[in-house]
């Protein structure tokens, strides 16, 4: 088994499962800011709503969805977590590998925080730990009709409040200017 190559950049790098609801949301969140994601997915790219689609850039474990899970957890740095009310399933099944592998985590109750709040509290966990690699769990979309929404809208907050991201961007423009000028001023 390979491990997922992601180039940091000391960019957050997320990883997910690419099942529907929370996974594929942070997933989409992620390709939409320009963040780098990765992941395991179970064979045959399977989720709810059929074949997970190539754009994602997930690895096939041999296992079902319980070892997809675990080597999200395994090969993160620590785990976002999303429930609405109570973790159960595949949500709960993420919290224990956690535990049982000693990886931090954040858990966000959907039903008691908006998604400004978990974007503020995702900052924090994140700036606190100094995270490269975040697992993403949470609810698949037929368990709940709001863990797609509620996960994309805390992304899309977290991303515009995370330094990295401006600090990355800025960078960017400059390397982009940088390389660039050379080429424009030969042609003065």
């Amino acid at each position: 088994m390979t491990y997922p190559k992601v180039r940091t950049q000391n960019k957050l790098v997320i990883f997910s499962g690419g099942q529907t609801g929370v996974d594929r949301a942070a997933l989409d969140a992620a390709q939409k800011y320009n963040y780098q994601c990765a992941g395991w997915c179970p064979k045959g790219r399977l989720a709810e709503d059929g074949i997970i689609d190539q754009s994602y850039p997930l690895h096939e474990v041999q296992g079902g969805y319980a070892e997809r899970t675990k080597l999200n957890v395994l090969h993160s740095d620590a785990s976002l977590i999303i429930y609405f009310s109570r973790p159960y399933g595949g949500t709960q099944l993420a919290l224990s590998y956690c535990d049982c592998y000693a990886k931090p985590y954040l858990l966000i109750d959907a039903l008691k925080s908006n998604s400004t709040l978990a974007a503020n509290k995702l900052h924090n966990f994140i700036s606190e730990h100094k995270l490269v690699r975040l697992n993403v769990a949470g609810p698949r979309q037929s368990e709940n009709n709001e863990s797609y929404s509620f996960t994309f809208n805390l992304f899309k907050k977290f991303f515009n409040l995370h330094p990295a991201t401006q600090s990355f961007k800025i960078k960017q423009i400059i390397q982009a200017i940088d390389f660039v000028a050379p080429q424009s001023l030969r042609f003065i």
